[in-house]
Order: structure tokens, then C-alpha cells, then sequence
């Protein structure tokens, strides 16, 4: 860097010469050591970066040196060199033009360097805004002067363009109408009509003091210059010998403090807009230096969301990683030095724990933010408690696998009924034939055991899955807790105190008897097994509403008439003071054959069958199991108003039909089923039993035999599920609506999937479930016929 130094004294020339070659050693400073010798210096043909200025010289002041410069147009910066007392001085210098100035004190030469980088900053800021084109409006009454003015604002500022006026009164009329044609009003004190004071005065009364205002006076009215501070003047100038040379800047000056006022003020506006938005919102606002453990702010959320003191946060920061879940804060690391890198916007999922010991999930989002050289010096983010959300996903996700293993398990269970109806006909078959020696009958009896077992087995499945055939009807919840207490207590044995606590009044529900008493059944047993060592097991029954269900977070399907009429729903809690549920195993244990007891003990069915069963009556199922504190099961059943006030309208219509008429076993029975060896089995059995038996495998040739044989067929014994198109609830409509007296027996692994929501219950309906035996065939015929 070339520094000219216009310096008259020796020793400060040379004490600053060698501490500038001391810090830079490329700095090559020369020495003037008076006006007109820097004058000839700057006339070289080489240009100077920088120019420091001594304001007393030999042959003038350092201000006409920084007039002159700026007059000439030189594009060099100046730094004006005072002693102490002289800041008034220094002052004029700036307003002349300088762009910094510096005070010879004792560690003077120690700040140079900066003051002279910061110079050089100010002067390249300054260049952009002189060479910016300024409008004035100038109001005098003096022709001379506006005329003096204008020609040497085109010679030294011609970046400057002047329109002028002579009266207060034209003042207010022209900035009325073009206000934002101009940046900066140059006012005369002496003005035709109205004065400088009378015209700010009027301007303000109308709103029209927009504008930044230089005032200017002649010498001895510096009292109305301070008058007109005070009105909002932003400066002023004294018509003294050599104003002109500090017009320009002082107008730039004023026009730039506007700009930098208006700013601040806009600033001041977008922060205090931040500061609400960042105090009002539910998510954490959070800066911090790169290594995002240095927090700098924490909006107040953090004090909701955290659980703690945003103050003692910012306090000691590490608070904020120590509350980070052990696992997670690996993970939220590598997030942060991501962050840190400059790799755009980071995303985070973690857990916390508050201060109450409670866990949340939070979502937070990191961006870099980088200074003028495009080095990240803050991280800025917004963390958001998605615990809520992450919930209602965890329980959709369950819910959709509950029902893909439902769905697999009630095809399973179906496949495997046909098998088992075939094995229990064929054994049935073979003990009636006669020809069956003692060890035969041993086998036939453990191969009817363990199809037995099977067939306990698909039905638990189907019951999972919620397909298995309800038998519903209204019944007080209390009645069946009541009628099973004994037995309850049998199965928990002398160790385990069960308290029942069942309310005063009726909680009825339209369910299944037998398998409300299975979810108590399984429930129990549960509890029993994780009693050990002996404990209390608690049942709880009370009628709640739907908000009670709502804010229980229980996932349900939509609410069935009863609830949605406003009855409510019957809660069932079972609560044991056991080992507990640990939270890895809480979302599998609705699952079909998870099981944590031994090989042996336990098929994996029992909560799975309860969550079929509670799903299938429209209900809904909580477990909860805080640490060391047993578990508890909430069952919610909706709730029916009275007792058969919403008898089904096909139990109603059932209830009115008259008893079929009984015949006599000779009778032609139409068989229609798709599986060719359940239909071989079937049809033996219903020929060894004395019946005439049409057999069909498909809707369209069962029609067919009918149209043949209606007048012999006496009863419609058809499976639900076939191919071509034609169910079995589909058949028997189309004979029904030629025959409507005709006996209509549906068989099937399991009706849902046919038979939809309206055959859910069949209580009135003649439904043979698969796997039956020969006996049981028999007999629903027998009722039929």
C-alpha cells in the first residue's frame, strides 16, 4: 500500500513511517511535509492508496487538503491526524470529506493500522453513494446564490441535481405533490413569505416532513440553526468563506443518515416482529455458534418443551445435550457438524427428557448461517415437540400391521378349516361305520383331540382377525364380571387379592357373552402369570364419553350408533401389580403369537384373541405399564342406551318369522360347495343320515339345479365364499326370491369377509361354522328339516 503522509514535523513523520513498516512491511509511506509539497506529490504520475493528514501545516489546514481532494474528485481516501482537543476539528473534517480521523494519544501509532483500514472501507461505501445520482430541492430566495450553487455542484458533485424555489409557501406546495421526486431539502433561513422555522413548522402540520433538512444561515444566525435542530433539521451550514467546498458532503452525509435511520427504524420493526413471532410460537427458535452447543438464545417454548429455564440454558449450555436421550445424542452430533459444514438445512429426530422425567420426541432443524467472507459463524434452528405426531404414526403403523396379520391369519384359519372339517366328517364317518376295533378307536380319539386343539386354534385366529361369527345381544357388563368372579379367582389362585369394583348402575353393551367372558378369561390369566410371586389384580368397570376415550389416545375404528348417539362407551380396566410390560415388547403384544413365557406356556394368542374380540364389537384397547407399576388393560365397548333398543333389524325380522316346518329325513337337500373334499364328506354324511343330496361347486350350477329340481329341494345348505361371482348370501337371495319358506344354512371358515357388517351378527341366522363334525351337521339340519 502507497500512503502519502502530510506531516510538517519530523519526529511523527518518521515514529509513523516505521511502525506502519514495522506491521506491513509491503507499506511504502512518503512524507509532504506541507500543502503545496503534497500537492506536487499527488501531481506524480504513481497513485497513492491512502493519504494521512496532520490538520496544522506550515501553509494551511489539513481540512483545505481534504477540500481540495474531494473537490478534485481524487479518488483517495484521508485520515485527519488531530492532537488532543482538536475533536471539533475533526468533526469538520469528516463533514469536509474525510473519511476517518484519529487522535495523536500516546498508543496513537498502535491504532493507525486500523483506522486506516477502516478508512479505506468507509471511502469505498462513499464512492458508491457519491456516484449515486441525489435529488435536492433547494429553497432561496437569492437567484445569485441558487446560481452559485447549481454551477459548483456541477463541477465538484455532479451526481447532485438541484431544483429550486424561492417561498416557504412553494416549499410546501411542491413537495405536496412530488415529495418522492427528491431525497434531501436544502432550506435557506431567509425565504420569500414564510421563513425556514415557519416552513418546517407548516411542513410537519401536514405530514410532508419526510425528507432529511439542511438548514442554511448566515453568520450570527447559528441561534435559529438550533432552533431548527430542534423542529427536525438533520444539519446545517453557515454561509461562511468555503461552505460550497462542504455542501456536497454534508448533503450526501445527511442523506445517508436518513437512509441508515430509516433502517434501523425498518430493523427495529422486523425484530420486534421476530421477537413476537419467536416468543409466541409453540416451536423453540434456538442461535448458536457453530459448534451448536454455544447457545446464544432459546426462544421461551424451550421452557415448555424442555421443561426447563431458557435463562439457566443459556447460562450453561451443556444442559441442552445432557437432556438429550443417551442414545440419540450421537446421532444429534453428527447433525450439528453437518449443520456446521455448511451443507444447507439438517433435520433431526430425537428424544428428550424434561425435567419432570417425562420423555418427548422433538423434530429440529438446523441452517447455516454465513458472514460477509461465507464462513458459518451461527447455526439457527427450530426444534418442534412432534411426540403427539409420532404417536398417531406408531398407532397407524400398528393398526396397519394388526390388520396385514389379520388378514393373513383369517386366510390361514380359513384354508385350515376346510382340513379340519374334512379330518372331524371322516372321523365322525369311520366311529359310526361299526367296523372299528379298540385300537382304532384310541387313534380316532387322539386324532379328534388334536383336531380339537386345531380347531381352538383357528378359531383364536379368527377371532384376531375378526372374522370369527358373532352372537350378540344386550347384557349388563357388570353381570358377566359378576358371574365369572368365582372362577376369576380360581385361576389366580390364594396368593393374588382380586378386587372387583363394578359401579351401581347397569353398563350395558351389545356383545358376545362368551366372548366378553373370553377377554376377561385371557386378561386374568396374563395378569396371573405375571404375579408370580403373588400380588392384587384389580377390575374396574365405569361409563365414560367419548372425550374420556379421545384424550386416552385409544385407536379405534369409526364409532359405531350407539356411541355416536351419545351414549358413550363401557370402560373395562384389569390392572395387576406384576413385573410390568417392558416398552421394547408394549407394540408387539397384540401380535399372534408373540409370547415372552416359556416354550410351553403360552401360545402367543391370548392378547391377540382380546384385541380381535374388541375390534370386532367396534371397541377399542389401551395397555399402559409404567415402570415398576404392574400393568393395566383399558377395554372401551360402546355403550347401548337401554336393552334392545338396537336389536338389528335382521334379528328383528328373524324374531317375527314363523318356526320351519319340521320334515321328515328323506327330504332333498341342494349342497353347494367349492372344495371338492369338504363336499365329498359332507354329502356322505348327509346320505348315510337317510337325505337325497344335490351337489353343486359353484353358484351357476347350483341355479341350474334349481331351476331343475325346485320342487323337490327342501333345504340350501351352501358355503359363503365360491368362485364365478356368486357368493352363498347371493344364492340363497336369488331362491329366496322365488322360494321365500325355503331353509338357508350358510357354512365357511368365517362370514366377515362375505357377509360384510350386516351379517356380523347372526344371531337369528342359521350359520354352521367350519371345522363342525358329522354330530354337529346332524343337528343344524335336523332343526332345519
Amino acid at each position: 500500500m502507497r500512503i502519502l503522509y502530510v506531516e510538517d514535523n519530523p519526529l511523527d513523520a518518521a515514529l509513523a513511517s516505521r511502525e506502519l513498516a514495522r506491521a506491513t512491511p509491503s507499506h511504502q509511506v512518503e512524507v509532504a511535509p506541507s500543502l503545496a509539497a503534497a500537492w506536487l506529490t499527488l501531481a506524480r504520475p504513481e497513485p497513492f492508496d491512502l493519504a494521512l493528514v496532520d490538520l496544522d501545516l506550515p501553509d494551511g489546514t489539513g481540512i483545505e487538503f481534504v477540500i481540495g481532494v474531494r473537490s478534485r474528485g481524487l479518488p483517495l481516501p484521508l485520515v485527519m491526524l488531530t492532537g488532543s482537543g482538536d475533536e471539533r476539528s475533526a468533526v469538520a473534517a469528516l463533514k469536509a470529506g474525510a473519511d476517518d480521523y484519529l487522535v495523536k494519544t500516546n498508543d496513537y501509532l498502535r491504532q493507525l493500522p486500523h483506522v486506516m483500514e477502516s478508512a479505506r472501507a468507509a471511502f469505498r461505501s462513499g464512492l458508491a453513494r457519491r456516484t449515486r445520482p441525489l435529488r435536492v430541492l433547494y429553497a432561496e430566495h437569492n437567484a445569485a446564490d441558487v446560481d452559485i450553487v447549481r454551477r459548483h455542484l456541477s463541477r465538484h458533485a455532479p451526481h447532485l441535481t438541484l431544483d429550486s424555489v424561492d417561498g416557504g409557501e412553494d416549499v410546501v406546495a411542491r413537495l405536496a405533490e412530488h415529495s418522492s421526486a427528491y431525497d434531501v431539502l436544502l432550506l435557506d433561513y431567509r425565504l420569500r413569505g414564510l421563513d425556514a422555522i415557519e416552513t418546517m413548522r407548516l411542513l410537519q402540520e401536514r405530514g410532508l416532513m419526510s425528507l432529511p433538512v439542511v438548514l442554511v444561515t448566515g453568520q450570527g444566525d447559528e441561534a435559529v440553526a438550533v432552533r431548527a435542530l430542534r423542529l427536525g433539521a438533520a444539519d446545517y451550514l453557515v454561509k461562511r468563506p468555503g461552505y460550497l467546498h462542504e455542501l456536497a458532503a454534508t448533503l450526501e452525509n445527511t442523506h445517508h443518515r436518513a437512509l441508515l435511520w430509516r433502517e434501523q427504524v425498518a430493523l427495529a420493526a422486523s425484530e420486534e416482529r421476530f421477537r413476537q413471532l419467536a416468543e409466541n410460537i409453540e416451536e423453540v427458535f434456538w442461535i448458536s455458534l457453530p459448534d451448536g452447543v454455544s447457545l446464544l438464545y432459546a426462544s421461551p417454548a424451550y421452557e415448555k418443551v424442555w421443561g426447563r429455564s431458557s435463562a439457566l440454558l443459556i447460562a450453561h449450555p451443556a444442559d441442552w445435550m445432557n437432556a438429550v436421550w443417551a442414545e440419540d445424542q450421537e446421532s444429534v452430533r453428527a447433525w450439528l457438524r453437518a449443520a456446521a459444514a455448511g451443507e444447507g438445512t439438517r433435520h433431526v429426530e430425537y428424544r428428550i427428557v424434561r425435567a419432570d422425567g417425562a420423555v418427548r420426541w422433538i423434530r429440529d432443524r438446523a441452517s447455516p448461517v454465513r458472514n460477509a467472507e461465507g464462513v458459518v459463524y451461527r447455526l439457527v434452528g427450530v426444534a418442534e415437540d412432534i411426540t403427539e405426531r409420532r404417536h398417531l404414526e406408531e398407532q397407524f403403523r400398528q393398526s396397519q400391521k394388526m390388520e396385514a396379520i389379520g388378514q393373513l391369519s383369517g386366510g390361514v384359519a380359513h384354508d385350515f378349516n376346510n382340513l379340519l372339517t374334512i379330518i372331524h366328517g371322516h372321523l365322525g364317518l369311520l366311529e359310526a361305520s361299526g367296523h372299528v376295533t379298540p385300537e382304532i378307536a384310541s387313534s380316532i380319539e387322539q386324532i379328534s383331540q388334536a383336531a380339537t386343539r386345531a380347531s381352538n386354534l383357528t378359531r383364536q385366529l379368527l377371532t384376531f382377525s375378526r372374522k370369527q361369527v358373532m352372537r350378540s345381544r344386550d347384557l349388563d357388563l357388570r353381570t358377566v364380571v359378576a358371574d365369572l368372579t368365582k372362577m376369576l379367582q380360581r385361576i389366580l389362585g390364594e396368593d393374588v387379592e382380586m378386587v372387583v369394583n363394578g359401579g351401581e348402575r347397569p353398563l350395558w353393551v351389545h356383545a358376545d357373552p362368551g366372548m366378553m367372558e373370553q377377554i376377561l378369561m385371557n386378561l386374568t390369566v396374563n395378569a396371573r402369570d405375571a404375579m408370580p410371586r403373588g400380588g392384587r389384580l384389580s377390575i374396574n368397570l365405569e361409563s365414560v364419553g367419548l372425550a374420556a376415550v379421545q384424550s386416552a389416545e385409544v385407536d379405534m375404528d369409526e364409532p359405531p350408533a350407539p356411541a355416536a348417539a351419545g351414549a358413550g362407551y363401557v370402560r373395562l380396566t384389569v390392572s395387576d401389580t406384576g413385573t410390568g410390560i417392558a416398552p421394547e415388547v408394549m407394540t408387539k403384544i397384540f401380535e399372534p403369537f408373540f409370547t415372552t413365557k416359556e416354550v410351553g406356556k403360552g401360545t402367543g394368542l391370548g392378547l391377540a384373541t382380546v384385541y380381535g374380540i374388541v375390534r370386532q364389537h367396534c371397541g377399542g384397547i389401551k395397555a399402559v405399564s409404567p415402570p415398576g407399576c404392574g400393568a393395566t388393560f383399558e377395554v372401551y365397548l360402546p355403550q347401548v342406551a337401554s336393552p334392545g333398543a338396537l336389536l338389528p333389524v335382521d334379528d328383528r325380522r328373524a324374531a317375527r318369522a314363523p318356526e320351519p316346518t319340521r320334515h321328515s329325513p328323506d327330504e332333498t337337500i341342494l349342497l353347494v360347495e367349492d372344495e371338492p373334499s369338504v363336499s365329498a364328506m359332507v354329502s356322505l354324511t348327509l346320505e348315510w343320515s337317510g337325505y337325497r343330496v344335490l351337489v353343486a361347486s359353484n353358484g351357476p350350477e347350483a341355479l341350474e339345479m334349481w331351476a331343475r329340481e325346485r320342487d323337490n329341494i327342501d333345504l340350501l345348505l351352501t358355503d359363503l365364499v365360491m368362485p364365478h361371482g356368486i357368493s352363498g348370501r347371493d344364492l340363497a337371495q336369488r331362491l329366496l326370491a322365488d322360494e321365500p319358506t325355503l331353509p338357508v344354512i350358510y357354512m365357511s371358515g368365517y362370514s366377515a369377509e362375505i357377509a360384510g357388517r350386516d351379517l356380523g351378527d347372526l344371531t337369528a341366522v342359521k350359520f354352521l361354522a367350519k371345522p363342525f363334525n358329522v354330530e354337529e351337521l346332524r343337528q343344524m339340519v335336523r332343526s332345519c328339516l
